[in-house]
């Protein structure tokens, strides 16, 4: 008969305690506002929704509206997170190859990030960062000798021509994918131009629109440029191009 072992009085409390420390499984990820606008922008501006970033997470999408009270205030994190995230240009003691670095940065932007310039559009009122890089530009162009009034009206053209560049490859209000998607909505219009102009007008529209859609945002660029070298008034001193 074997004796009984004395009970430990500390062992039910040992045991609580073992207890206590063991990870509940299945707990929900720690999220926070930027781990949100993260996941925001890796799910991408056409497919965005509270549901399909939730889904990303692994949340409930209830858990986001403790920082997001709505779609459009997701949105526009997401938007300006992209914006404060690009690699935009440095100063340039001239402002014509500045406009220039900047059209092509903003192209950058949208393309690598399909369905932002319709929310951009859509949200220009509410995006922080866009505002105040466009405020940044301004004041670069007012360095290289442009009136301040006019620096402001430069920057505004040059933004809004590339953000037009990707409104104009919609289609029943879904963004384009890509640039050749932009570029191959545009070309459907050909069927309808060829019947309707002379041969030489046509033909226009043909090497226009078959060619390389940055190309021609290109040159509409230049064009602009051009447009303000021509009208740019002097601010105490002579505006270097």
């Amino acid at each position: 008969m074997h004796e009984a072992t004395p009970s430990d009085p500390n062992r039910p409390h040992a045991e609580l305690s073992a207890r206590l420390r063991v990870p509940k499984i299945g707990r929900p990820p720690q999220i926070g506002h930027d781990a949100i606008v993260a996941a925001a922008v890796a799910v991408g501006f056409e497919e965005l929704s509270m549901s399909a970033v939730a889904r990303h997470l692994g949340v409930k999408h209830s858990t986001l509206y403790r920082y997001f009270p709505h779609k459009g205030a997701l949105l526009a994190a997401a938007a300006d997170h992209v914006v404060a995230a690009m690699d935009w240009p440095a100063p340039c003691p001239s402002w014509r190859p500045y406009l220039r670095a900047l059209a092509r940065t903003t192209f950058r932007m949208f393309e690598a990030h399909p369905g932002l310039a319709l929310h951009v559009a859509a949200l220009r009122g509410g995006l922080v960062e866009y505002a105040r890089q466009g405020a940044r530009t301004a004041a670069v162009l007012v360095d290289t000798g442009l009136d301040p009034e006019f620096a402001v009206l430069a920057q505004d053209l040059v933004n809004e021509q590339v953000l037009l560049f990707f409104l104009a490859g919609q289609q029943e209000g879904q963004p384009a994918t890509n640039t050749e998607e932009t570029a191959q909505l545009r070309r459907v219009m050909l069927d309808d131009v060829r019947d309707a102009v002379p041969g030489p007008v046509a033909d226009a529209f043909e090497r226009v629109v078959g060619g390389r859609p940055e190309d021609w945002l290109n040159r509409k660029i230049e064009v602009i440029l051009d447009g303000i070298a021509a009208t740019v008034p002097a601010a105490g001193k002579n505006p270097r191009e």
